[in-house]
């Protein structure tokens, strides 16, 4: 998937011998490394090579849904709020990113 993209962190935790590749910076986003949807397995980098599950198999059907309703309301209500500056909005979604992340 041309959309699938790793962060800087996840990148220098992992081998790229023989890959061609290309980096930029960009505003946001999520690193999809650990994502066994994006990325095969032996692809993944130290942090994240141990994880061959997805997420929302781990969890039952109502945790999963409540976990899912909480996360967005969080983010929605992060993302909009009318008194966080567009810096602050985004220091707030790398942090919700690392939190998921980890």
């Amino acid at each position: 998937d041309p959309s699938c993209a790793i962060c800087h962190d996840c990148f220098i935790h992992s081998d790229h011998t023989g890959h061609d590749y290309w980096m930029f910076s960009s505003g946001g986003g999520c690193c999809d490394c650990g994502d066994v949807e994006a990325w095969k397995p032996e692809g993944f980098c130290c942090k994240h090579s141990g994880h061959k599950s997805r997420p929302e198999e781990e969890l039952g059907h109502a945790a999963r849904t409540a976990a899912e309703a909480a996360l967005r309301t969080v983010t929605t209500e992060t993302l909009h709020s009318p008194t966080l500056s567009s810096d602050d909005k985004m220091e707030a979604a790398r942090w919700l990113t690392n939190l998921c992340a980890s």
